[in-house]
């Protein structure tokens, strides 16, 4: 004999109808809900289907990444990978990258990308899903260049905080930037990625992302070369946002425009 549903009585409509209206308040108010998934199975499909459709990966939560997610695969909607390069100091604030730490940044971008895409690549085509991939070192905003933002595409108003800042030393006064970066300061912002030789053909190809995100906000650089190289692994790609910044010189921007 099937095991039989409990009979629906006015009072037990009425507990659904409140769960339902404290869950939308908790919605509304943009704090985390996750915790609350135990409290009914109503609470745990809808916090779920919420929780999942925006996920945000470092490198290192991509180790745990696929256990993590493999319960719940339809309902990611949207995938930011945030990778974070090495952190520097103030003395290398005002240098630019050396060929070393320059290696070693591009070396973390690669382990990101193959390590994802590993993962990613036994997920079912069909569904929509957005990739978006962001660069930076956490050290950015620690220096000269404390506006910048770093979040998701969908970042909320409280990610925005107001700048009250007094640095001097890297021309900070109450918020403003009173004396701007160097040259060198600039440049080690705006490093290039660069992969070795043979990196794509270690990366899987990835059926399941129907849409990549290359934004502004990311400051270190995608080449036009390493951009093509990356189409071909996802080869059911229905849609691309490339905000690349423009070079300081005409002349090289021109060459970058004819991908030389």
């Amino acid at each position: 004999m099937s095991e039989m549903n409990p009979p629906t009585t006015p009072w037990t409509s009425f507990l659904k109808m409140l769960r339902t209206m404290i869950l939308e308040e908790l919605l509304q108010d943009g704090c985390s809900v996750a915790r609350y998934a135990a409290v009914c199975r109503d609470w745990q499909a809808i916090i779920e289907k919420k929780t999942f459709s925006r996920i945000t990966i470092t490198p290192r939560r991509l180790a745990s990444f696929g256990t993590m997610i493999l319960r719940n695969i339809k309902l990611v909607k949207y995938i930011w990978l945030c990778v974070q390069l090495q952190e520097y100091d103030c003395l290398q604030c005002e240098q630019e990258e050396s060929e070393e730490w320059h290696t070693e940044n591009n070396i973390i971008i690669e382990r990101a990308i193959r390590d994802l895409f590993l993962v990613l690549s036994t997920w079912p085509s069909g569904e929509e899903l957005v990739l978006d991939i962001s660069v930076h070192s956490p050290s950015d905003t620690k220096h000269h260049f404390k506006n910048l933002h770093i979040g998701s595409d969908a970042a909320s108003k409280l990610d925005y905080e107001e700048n009250t800042t007094t640095d001097r030393s890297h021309g900070w006064v109450n918020g403003k930037q009173v004396n701007g970066p160097s040259e060198h300061s600039v440049n080690r912002l705006f490093g290039e990625i660069e992969m070795d030789d043979g990196f794509w053909q270690t990366v899987p190809h990835v059926t399941a992302v129907s849409k990549l995100l290359l934004r502004r906000q990311s400051r270190y650089r995608w080449t036009g070369e390493t951009i093509a190289e990356l189409l071909k692994v996802v080869p059911q790609l229905q849609s691309i946002v490339w905000e690349p910044w423009r070079e300081w010189s005409g002349l090289i921007q021109r060459m970058a425009d004819r991908g030389t």
